[in-house]
Order: C-alpha cells, then sequence, then structure tokens
C-alpha cells in the first residue's frame, strides 16, 4: 500500500469504547482487531473494516453532506464476507479535520485519488449523497469495477421529488432557519428534525439515535445547498456493472423513478427495491438489504 499514511487500532479497550461512544449502546457484531486506516495524499481517510482472503474491494462513501462515515459502520460490519470492506471519510467531514482549507469542491477527485492506493478490483458503494458523487464524475469507469447506488438520484428526479415530496418542502423551511445562524449544533439539529422522513415510526426511535451520534460539520453541507447541488449533473457514462438500490417507501429518493426510467433500462443495471424499507434500507431491511450488496458484489 504505497504512499499512504497508515495507522493501527489494536487497543481492545480503546475499540470497545469507540463503539459505545459512537452508537451509544454494545454492538453485537464483530470488529477486527486490526482496523488499519489509511490517509491519501490529500488526506482523505480509509478506515479498513475487514479484510478477507480476496482481491474484490467494496469502497463505501457516506451520504448526508457534513456527516461522517461512522453511521455505516454497523451496516458496513453486517456485509462482512469474502470481499474487503473500506470506508471513506472526506477531509472537512463530520469529526474529520475540521479545517478552514477544506476543498469540498474536491470530492469527486480526492475519491479517484485515494482508490488508486487500493489493489485489486473496486466496487464503489454510495449513500444518498455519496451516490450523486459517484454519478456526478466522468472518471469513475476508470478505476471503478462496479458501482452500488444506494438511495440515490439525479436532477431530473430532484425536480419531480420536490413537486411530490413533503421532505422537501420541509428541507426548505428547515434550511431558511439553519442560515440564519449556521452552525455545527445547528446543522445537526436541522438534521434530527427531518429525522420522521428518513424512517419508518417502528424505526425512528433506532433511526435517530443512529443519526445524532454522528459528528456534524456544517461548512459541507453549506456546499452541497450553495455549490454541488444547483449544478449537480450525471457524468457516470452507467458502462460498469451498476446496482442501483433503495427502500420501497423512501420518498427522499424513490427507487421507483430509476424503475420507470428508460435510460436505466439495460443489462448491465440492476434495480432492487427493498421491502418497507425508507432513505437508510438497512434499518427497516436490514437482511434483504445485505443480501442484494453482498450477491452483486460476489458477481463481479
Amino acid at each position: 500500500m504505497r504512499c499512504l499514511a497508515v495507522c493501527y487500532c489494536r487497543n481492545f479497550m480503546c475499540r470497545r469504547m469507540l463503539k459505545f461512544l459512537i452508537f451509544g449502546q454494545l454492538i453485537y457484531f464483530f470488529i477486527p482487531q486490526s482496523m488499519k486506516v489509511y490517509y491519501s495524499p490529500t488526506k482523505v481517510r480509509l478506515k479498513k473494516l475487514y479484510q478477507a482472503d480476496s482481491s474484490l474491494n467494496l469502497i463505501i462513501i457516506p451520504g448526508d453532506p457534513g456527516l461522517g462515515s461512522e453511521y455505516l459502520l454497523d451496516f458496513a460490519s453486517s456485509c462482512m464476507a469474502n470481499f474487503n470492506i473500506w470506508l471513506v471519510d472526506f477531509p472537512g467531514c463530520g469529526n474529520y479535520l475540521k479545517f478552514e482549507k477544506t476543498n469540498y469542491s474536491q470530492y469527486t477527485s480526492y475519491i479517484m485519488e485515494a482508490a488508486q492506493y487500493i489493489e485489486g478490483e473496486k466496487i464503489f458503494m454510495g449513500h444518498s449523497y455519496g451516490a450523486m458523487l459517484l454519478m456526478n464524475s466522468s472518471e469513475v469507469s476508470s478505476i471503478a469495477d462496479a458501482i452500488i447506488l444506494m438511495s440515490a438520484t439525479s436532477m431530473d428526479m430532484v425536480k419531480q421529488e420536490i413537486d411530490a415530496a413533503m421532505f422537501y418542502r420541509d428541507l426548505k423551511s428547515l434550511v431558511f432557519s439553519y442560515q440564519l445562524s449556521p452552525s455545527d449544533e445547528s446543522f445537526k439539529n436541522m438534521v434530527i428534525s427531518l429525522c420522521s422522513n428518513f424512517f419508518s415510526y417502528k424505526t425512528s426511535g433506532k433511526g435517530t439515535r443512529m443519526i445524532s451520534n454522528n459528528s456534524f460539520s456544517h461548512k459541507s453541507f453549506d456546499y452541497f445547498i450553495n455549490d454541488f447541488f444547483r449544478n449537480y449533473t450525471i457524468r457516470y457514462k452507467f458502462d460498469l456493472p451498476t446496482l442501483i438500490i433503495g427502500g420501497e417507501k423512501d420518498e427522499i429518493t424513490p427507487i421507483s423513478l430509476f424503475k420507470k426510467s428508460h435510460q436505466f433500462s439495460l443489462d448491465n443495471i440492476q434495480i432492487k427495491e427493498v421491502r418497507g424499507a425508507f432513505h437508510y434500507p438497512w434499518i427497516e431491511n436490514p437482511r434483504e438489504t445485505r443480501k442484494n450488496i453482498v450477491e452483486f458484489v460476489n458477481s463481479i
């Protein structure tokens, strides 16, 4: 693994405390005793969650601009199979490198640069905003072997969603209030206020805890609203094996819009609708979400 700084988390008690702080409760899945953490020259952090005897790599990019990858740890751990699993953290997101000089507009190129240092086949998986970053890249096909888009959307779809979904009306009002006094704390409060749109009534408590236990960085969200979102366009040519997966009941990024579009009716594209699930499909239906992801990765 050339040209990357690396550190290890070996101490059992430190790992146990980290899990407690992130989730606020005991977590019943296996975390490797030695999690490697790599840093690219542009300070993208790559956490190797699971080492398998395989050249396959699942590289997971978080959504929700301004959050780190902590919220994905539980789900990513449940996907441990016969491939390596990586979690990506961008500088300036979550609790990672909160400094003024973070170049948020370079996130897509950061992904491409960091991935060069991962050997073997690369399957990129983006959730929500992470999926939008992948679709916004014209270069991803040159470095990836497959793509997974979870809870994704396009700009044309966003326009349809804004007209149809109560979420976007709520978001517009909350963003206006947030912009009167932008800070990490007011950003966190805004996101938590939207959690009723993210999860079912039955899972809202669990989902809200997952979100609220994250670190928040409002500057990344500001870039998303003021720059990325306004200029967002799909540059990915959908020329790789691609899995588009989303919750059956997700009104924020409806999977039904992909199913209706002829643009995505290609032999190399699979579209999977997770039954009973919302914007974070593994919360309502972890078994079906995991099954679809693992089967797709193993097919590459």
